[in-house]
C-alpha cells in the first residue's frame, strides 16, 4: 500500500462503487455518438464541462498558495481525484465535439 494512493484501486472500487472507472477516449464512429444529441443534454455537458473547469482550477489555485511543503503532500493525496476529473472534463468535451449543434 502505497502512501500517494492508500489501498490502490480496488480499494477504492469496493468502498465507493458508485465511482466508475473513466476509461479511454471515445472511439470515432461510435453508435451513441451518431446520433443528435438532444440540445437540454448539450447544455447540461456544457454546464458540467465548466464546472469542473472551474473546480480543478479553484483546486490548483489554492494549492499554490500553500507552503510547498504542504502543497506536495495535499497534491499527492488529491493527485488521483483531480487527473480523473480532468480526464472527465475531456471525455465531455469529446461529446460536445462529436455533436455539433443542430441547424434545422
Amino acid at each position: 500500500m502505497s502512501r500517494e494512493n492508500p489501498g490502490g484501486r480496488a480499494h477504492c472500487a469496493a468502498t465507493r462503487p458508485w465511482i466508475m472507472d473513466v476509461g479511454g477516449p471515445i472511439p470515432d464512429g461510435h453508435p451513441e455518438l451518431e446520433d443528435d444529441m438532444d440540445p437540454t443534454a448539450r447544455k447540461e455537458i456544457e454546464v458540467a464541462v465548466q464546472a469542473i473547469d472551474e473546480a480543478l482550477t479553484g483546486l490548483i489555485g489554492f494549492a499554490m498558495t500553500l507552503r510547498p511543503t504542504l502543497r506536495n503532500e495535499i497534491l499527492q493525496i488529491c493527485g488521483p481525484h483531480l487527473e480523473r476529473a480532468r480526464q472527465a472534463k475531456e471525455r465531455l468535451d469529446l461529446l460536445l465535439q462529436a455533436q455539433p449543434p443542430r441547424t434545422d
